[in-house]
């Protein structure tokens, strides 16, 4: 298990909070999720970083201690350089590390197909190899038709995340 912050991101930034996790980040998003229940759930110790592109609840968190960071960005690629230049993160995706984009439990690496079979559709079982399971969703996920924009969003964010003014 890899020891790296874990995030609460606002109701504004879900696709944010999809897209940490994917990239293996232990990261809470709750699209009706108000503003007391996060500060609440950063009260309860868990030592979560708050993310959000709300002024006053970023101040109201730093007000009371818990670690912030404040978006100046609504573009997912500038978002996620800036959250990795303050805080060194990697934005190397890798599916054996990535997390579950809708419930956020660790995937595990599907070893055994049939296993999985009922959750994978007929045409891929025979031209993929490589699956990851989520064991909450009951959900099968593998590098289809969307990897490659991955690859090349999270490798943009990489780059611009070495620039000094996104």
């Amino acid at each position: 298990m890899r020891d790296y912050p874990s995030f609460i991101c606002d109701s504004m930034l879900g696709r944010l909070g999809r897209w940490l996790r994917v990239l293996g980040y232990d990261t809470l998003y709750q699209r009706d999720m108000t503003d007391e229940e996060i500060i609440n759930l950063l009260s309860d110790g868990n030592r979560r970083i708050l993310i959000t592109r709300d002024k006053d609840l970023y101040t109201r968190a730093i007000d009371k201690g818990f670690k912030s960071i404040l978006l100046p960005y609504e573009n997912i690629i500038q978002q996620l350089a800036f959250i990795g230049r303050e805080l060194n993160l990697n934005l190397k995706v890798d599916p054996n590390n990535s997390r579950c984009s809708i419930c956020n439990t660790s995937l595990v690496k599907v070893s055994n197909v049939e296993s999985v079979r009922s959750c994978i559709p007929p045409l891929l079982r025979s031209c993929k190899r490589d699956f990851w399971y989520c064991g909450k969703c009951n959900k099968v996920f593998w590098k289809g038709r969307m990897w490659p924009n991955i690859v090349k969003i999270t490798s943009a964010a990489s780059k611009n995340m070495r620039k000094r003014n996104l």
